[in-house]
């Protein structure tokens, strides 16, 4: 279901290298939510929020991305001063092992069939009833001016793709308000707050039946 829908205005090409103020928001927004908590951060880049969550009190936090280069900087500012693990792939962990995933305007840069390949791997290295976050940008017609945007989404196709793999255990939110809970945090205030993406996406991952099987995923 879709909450406050209302339209922004696109984000600018961000350099992984030094992080705009709205994506550090993004990962500001979700620190009330991850003290103690196991913490994976798909798309990474260069571990600027993965450091973050961990100062703001994660227990451990795992940054994954593909991107060589950026993953040579993490590990060279944040590895050792904040210990924090940065990975090329996610192959080297067990089922169940982290309680808090967050991707942010990542999936929009991945090919349809490798995102849901990737969204069951996440599912299974999440435990019962853990929370994933993601942000991605909303267009009206599936195309988008950045060409770096494979595979966009409108409100229909990405609520379709939420479906296959999560029912009904999501939820699309085009403002945030902050409250209690999982928006509590030091930095932003009380109110709405304009996080400068078209959505961000509240998922309760659901194991499914005492047998294992995920009945949240028409592929397994």
């Amino acid at each position: 279901m879709v909450k406050d829908e209302t339209e922004h205005t696109p984000l600018k090409d961000i350099n992984v290298f030094n992080p705009s103020k709205t994506i550090i928001d993004r990962y500001l927004y979700t620190v009330g939510g991850l003290i103690g908590k196991k913490v994976l951060d798909v798309g990474c880049g260069c571990g600027h929020g993965c450091a973050l969550m961990k100062v703001y009190g994660a227990n451990s936090v795992v940054g994954m991305d593909n991107n060589k280069i950026a993953l040579k900087e993490a590990n060279s500012n944040y590895n050792n001063l904040m210990d924090v693990d940065f990975v090329d792939n996610l192959d080297n962990f067990e089922d169940d092992t982290f309680d808090f995933v967050t991707s942010f305007e990542v999936i929009e840069h991945i090919e349809s069939k490798e995102l849901d390949e990737l969204i069951i791997k996440l599912k299974k290295l999440c435990k019962n009833g853990s929370m994933m976050i993601f942000s991605t940008p909303i267009t009206k017609t599936s195309k988008s001016t950045d060409p770096n945007h494979i595979n966009n989404f409108t409100i229909e196709t990405l609520e379709t793709f939420l479906e296959k793999h999560f029912k009904n255990s999501y939820v699309l939110y085009s403002n945030v308000e902050i409250k209690k809970g999982i928006t509590t945090n030091l930095i932003l205030e009380n109110g709405v707050h304009n996080l400068a993406c078209s959505f961000i996406i509240f998922i309760i991952n659901n194991k499914g039946d005492k047998n294992g099987k995920d009945k949240h995923n028409i592929n397994e």
